[in-house]
């Protein structure tokens, strides 16, 4: 009898200790970068971006979206202050952050600076997570690589044109739904976004999307985005050019937005 009654205490312990620890998962799962919507930097993972990073995406953001207090919480998600509040910036570029922070989708930010497979920035969809609440939530990972920033060959205006805050925008609109150009004469639809934000800046316009990419050596290859002034800055009908000059691997994958001519005959 006495051991019968042990037994069946046994099981009770066992089942209250199991809906505990099931408990205790989702509530560390609810607050796990990439199971809420929203935009998170990666904390915990070696891909964490560092401080100084961190920072360059932050500037670079408040000043494309004029959303002053910006930031990222301590936890990762950003935080975009009082967004009645604003300090220039472009409306098209706040309407991007504003529209992906009430979605269901989560984008993680990670730094993959020195990555021979990414070049500035790329975005892959990496599962659909649902909460116990029965919510489903898509998790994107955002790769930037920091240090390509820091070594191209172009105008100062060029370079505010193309940093990392833009080329966050342009993988958050993926993530939207948004594409890319499927045919040379097309910029593509994340770009035609983007660029609104640039011609509210002031800032030169992405004029091109595909381009093709001139071997160096082996594994090293020359390649250049083309961008224009805005039709209203100039009163010369002829178009003013302008380029962004890099070296990219070979084999590693083309930057945000950017696809080769062979890969767009394939």
């Amino acid at each position: 009898m006495w051991t019968i009654y042990v037994l069946r205490i046994g099981r009770v312990l066992m089942f209250v200790s199991l809906c505990l620890m099931l408990h205790q998962s989702r509530a560390l799962a609810l607050d796990t970068p990439g199971t809420k919507p929203g935009i998170w930097c990666e904390r915990r993972s070696s891909k964490a971006l560092s401080c100084r990073h961190e920072q360059r995406l932050v500037l670079s953001l408040a000043r494309i979206t004029g959303f002053c207090d910006l930031h990222f919480a301590a936890d990762g998600e950003i935080s975009l202050g009082d967004t009645s509040q604003v300090v220039g910036g472009a409306a098209a570029a706040r309407q991007v952050l504003l529209t992906v922070v009430s979605s269901h989708e989560a984008f993680v930010i990670e730094d993959c600076s020195g990555s021979d497979d990414v070049n500035f920035g790329q975005v892959r969809q990496e599962l659909v997570f649902e909460n116990p609440d029965g919510t489903r939530i898509g998790v994107w990972r955002v790769r930037i690589d920091f240090n390509d920033f820091r070594n191209v060959q172009a105008p100062a205006e060029v370079r505010a044109s193309f940093d990392e805050g833009f080329i966050l925008l342009h993988e958050l609109l993926h993530g939207l739904g948004y594409s890319d150009a499927s045919r040379g004469e097309e910029i593509g639809q994340c770009e035609e976004i983007v660029n609104k934000a640039r011609r509210e800046l002031g800032l030169p316009l992405r004029d091109q999307y595909f381009v093709a990419p001139i071997r160096v050596t082996d594994t090293l290859a020359s390649a250049r985005i083309r961008f224009r002034r805005p039709a209203a800055a100039t009163i010369s009908s002829k178009k003013e050019m302008y380029y962004l000059y890099f070296v990219m691997k070979t084999e590693s994958g083309y930057p945000a937005g950017l696809r080769s001519a062979a890969e767009r005959r394939r």
